[in-house]
């Protein structure tokens, strides 16, 4: 990511990353996605977690590390005020996922939701 906000700097319908308030990414782990949810003034990643107990607390970070580590450095990089150290927040409202082949279109419908500011308790 980091390679690619510093060598492109791309835009987005004219939106240059200064103007960005929110960051979202699916993250393979254990087999499974999970959509993670950056808002950049809080310095905050929200975890949307569609299986609330295949992963511990630990596990959760040690397997999203690297997104820990390269937002702020290319935050930082394009300008964007946030701070060194994210917060994860586990967002315990995640409608769960019964159907476990499933996880990868359930999270894109995630993102989906969120990056249109619609609610996400409506997806089924």
């Amino acid at each position: 990511m980091l390679e690619w906000v510093i060598s492109l700097s791309p835009t987005f319908g004219g939106k240059s990353w200064e103007g960005c308030t929110h960051m979202y990414i699916p993250v393979i782990v254990n087999h499974y996605c999970i959509a993670l949810e950056i808002v950049f003034s809080e310095s905050t990643i929200y975890v949307y977690d569609l299986d609330h107990s295949c992963l511990t607390q630990e596990q959760l970070e040690q397997n999203i590390e690297p997104v820990i580590v390269i937002v702020p450095m290319m935050a930082r990089r394009v300008i964007l005020t946030m701070q060194d150290k994210l917060a994860i927040m586990r967002d315990k409202t995640t409608a769960r996922q019964s159907i476990s082949v499933d996880y990868d279109i359930f999270v894109i419908k995630y993102i989906e939701f969120l990056s249109i500011v619609h609610n996400v308790g409506r997806i089924n």
